[in-house]
Parts: structure tokens; sequence; C-alpha cells
């Protein structure tokens, strides 16, 4: 398994983490490619890998109606990122979980108003604040499983939190997420795991 320290360290959570490097994936290796370019094709590849190094064995990868990713026949939580060159895929028994790395980029900051409410600005005074606010609503986005859903829904922990801790506000009230943090080089791995929900049945889909 990819040393992921952080992860490896997190005292209550069942987690497999892997992160696959796309500059090496073998495209011989065979998977639906249909409609994909190169670049599909190796997310597509690296993602396979990564579960399969997870489980020991060949597993199919599969999508639900709202888009989001799931394991076919395997109980638990499945979430998967890209950026440039990496790709990470995080699997829960228990928790439902998301996921999301990203790279610095300027291009946040004239987006920022598209995703941070008014009180939460104090994140785009620094790019390392606002890459973290992107990936956690990003996450967070994932975790919810609610296609649709409006970044501006997502409420971010204060700037230093110690424990820091994101919440989504619904018609049925709100919802609480655990926040993880690691860097991957220059790339930043965040990781959300709901509170209120453990996963049921043999999918979640």
């Amino acid at each position: 398994m990819s040393n992921v320290t952080l992860f490896k360290l997190l005292q209550n959570q069942a987690l497999l983490v892997e992160v696959v490097d796309l500059t090496a994936v073998n495209l011989d290796l065979k998977v639906n490619s249909i409609g994909c370019n190169e670049t599909k094709l190796k997310e597509k590849v690296a993602a396979k890998i990564a579960v399969e190094r997870m489980f020991g064995r060949d597993v199919e990868i599969k999508h639900a109606a709202d888009g989001h990713p799931y394991i076919k026949g395997v109980s638990g939580s499945f979430t998967i990122s890209h950026s440039r060159d990496i790709l990470i895929a995080v699997y829960s028994p228990d928790k439902i979980v998301g996921v999301d790395i990203e790279y610095p980029r300027e291009a946040l900051r004239r987006v920022a108003s598209k995703f941070l409410r008014e009180n939460e600005m104090g994140y785009a005074g620094d790019i390392d604040n606002l890459l973290r606010a992107w990936t956690i609503k990003e996450a967070v986005y994932k975790a919810m499983l609610q296609k649709g859903l409006s970044l501006f829904a997502i409420k971010l922990p204060t700037l230093n939190e110690k424990e820091p801790y994101a919440v989504v506000e619904t018609s049925e009230g709100q919802v609480g997420f655990q926040l993880y943090y690691e860097r991957w080089g220059e790339a930043l791995i965040t990781l959300a795991v709901r509170d209120d929900a453990k996963c049921r049945g043999t999918e979640i889909s």
C-alpha cells in the first residue's frame, strides 16, 4: 500500500488508500476504452490498478446514476480523485468518504467567489488556504452523494481550526464531516469522512 502517512495514523477509521502515478501507467492493461482519450484512459487504468492493490483481486468500478463511483459486489464507500499525474483512491467499509487532490493554481483566485461564501473569503488571501478551501468543498461534495449540491451549502471550518470540521446545510438539517489533510509533493489531498451515515448493503450506489 502507498505510504500516505496521515491516513494510516487515523485511529478510528478503517481505510484503504492507494496513490498511483499516471506517468507510470501501462496502457497495455485491458480496460473498456471506448470514447476515452489517452488521459482518460490512463485515469481508468490507474483507478483499476489502485482497486486491485486494495483488494488483491480483479474488481469492477461502476458508477451510480448521480455519477459517484462504487466497487461492484463490495460493501462500503469508495472515492477517487486525480490531478495532473496523480490519482488517489480511498475505500472505507463503514463510513461514507470523499477525497480530492489538487495542485495550487492561480485559476482558483479567479473563481473564488463561485464557491466561497461571503464569510469565507478570508481563505482567498493565500493560495494555500484557497487550495484547502477548494479541496474541502470538493471532498465533501463527493461524500454527500447528492448530485447538483451547491458548493455554497458546504460551510468551511474557520481558518487554523485545530480539529477541522465541515458542515452541509440541507432541508433536513445539518450533516457534518471530519476533515483530514495530506501533502503529496506540491499537491494537497483532503479527505472528508461523513459523521452521520454508515454504509449499508453490499454497494454504495
